[in-house]
């Protein structure tokens, strides 16, 4: 225990290490004002620096000794994950990015690329007029208010960032994009994905016995962001303008993969105005410096991926709930609830997960 104990808390310090916020470029508006009057341009992205030790980071993980057992497994798993990741990151801008994030991943198939075309040309848009429209620092006040409501000390703040929302658990902060408006409808999605999906997984696993269940379970990650737009369709704001958008991210990967930043822009035009397609194009370009060379940061398909999954994990008969033991995968329940240990997180979910529903606390 005290060995597996040790390795658990290393992780824990070494995920703390990595953010998205070392993904998105400083020069963005700079580059966005030369996109917009050069055509054909494809931005030149610089990205902030980091203090992290790399070398330092792989030998501490190479440290870890491990021996048979279903925690050994798991951290074992972890910790090859973990390599994967600093490996990313490390390549922020240099030619491997796009492997590793490959790697790390996956890249869409063909399956999830057929889905997302049909459920992106589906949806029609219509001219309407948003109401009850609100300032970021007023979404931000809703989204403390929440918290406060559901007894979890977090952090809201507004940041200049690529994404409307952002959650970091391991500093435990919830951020929303700075200067930004947003419906009412918006600010309810917020609540359902980042609070009812990722700040509550995290609370839970805050509960268990390993600080893993709280930073994540290798492979989690397609399970997490499925599971906060599954709660986004529970609570009703999970329309299909929302759900083309996470379509659309996929096809915009496909297209990155293999195409530059301004092809790419161009193929998003059939979908979006000018300002949004070049907003997508940025999600799924970021980590490149030369945009011009096809590849693409592929971590967005997981959204789109993963709710399918969660949609045929609930039609097989799976609980919700069980899916709260922490940041794990779908593929970990039966592994788990095999284990002594293991926490029951009901009275945490209860707060806000009834009957098959969640409640929204404004």
């Amino acid at each position: 225990m005290k060995r597996l104990k040790d390795i658990d808390n290393k992780i824990f310090q070494l995920r703390k290490k990595i953010s998205l916020i070392l993904l998105g470029p400083v020069n963005l508006q700079a580059e966005k004002e030369k996109f917009f009057k050069n055509l054909g341009y494809n931005p030149q992205f610089i990205y902030p620096e980091n203090d992290i030790d790399f070398r330092e980071c792989y030998d501490t993980i190479n440290s870890f000794k491990f021996d048979e057992g279903v925690m050994d497994d798991i951290f074992k798993a972890k910790a090859k994950g973990l390599k994967r990741l600093f490996h990313l990151y490390q390549n922020i801008g240099k030619k491997d990015f796009v492997k590793s994030s490959i790697i790390f991943y996956g890249r869409p198939d063909k399956f999830l690329l057929k889905k997302a075309k049909k459920i992106a040309l589906s949806y029609k848009p219509r001219i309407c007029h948003p109401k009850q429209v609100q300032h970021s620092e007023d979404g931000a006040k809703i989204l403390r208010k929440v918290l406060k409501r559901l007894g979890f000390n977090w952090i809201v703040k507004t940041e200049h960032m690529v994404a409307n929302a952002f959650v970091n658990p391991l500093h435990k902060t919830l951020s929303i994009k700075r200067d930004a408006m947003f419906t009412h409808t918006q600010i309810m999605s917020f609540v359902a994905h980042e609070i009812y999906g990722h700040v509550l997984r995290s609370e839970c696993g805050a509960s268990q016995p390993y600080k893993i269940f709280y930073s994540g379970l290798p492979r989690y990650e397609s399970t997490e962001e499925g599971l906060a737009l599954y709660n986004e369709l529970l609570v009703g704001t999970l329309d299909k303008r929302r759900m083309k958008g996470y379509a659309v991210r996929v096809i915009a990967i496909d297209k990155a993969l293999k195409s530059s930043f301004y092809e790419t822009y161009r193929s998003l035009c059939r979908y979006y105005s000018k300002e949004k397609a070049f907003a997508v194009s940025v999600r799924v370009k970021r980590g490149l410096k030369d945009t011009s060379r096809p590849g693409a940061f592929t971590k967005d398909l997981l959204y789109l991926k993963g709710f399918l999954e969660i949609k045929e994990f609930v039609k097989d008969g799976g609980k919700i709930e069980d899916l709260y033991i922490g940041k794990i995968a779908v593929q970990h329940i039966k592994q788990l609830k095999k284990m002594d240990g293991i926490k029951d997180t009901s009275k945490i979910l209860k707060k806000v997960y009834k009957g098959n529903r969640y409640s929204v606390v404004f």
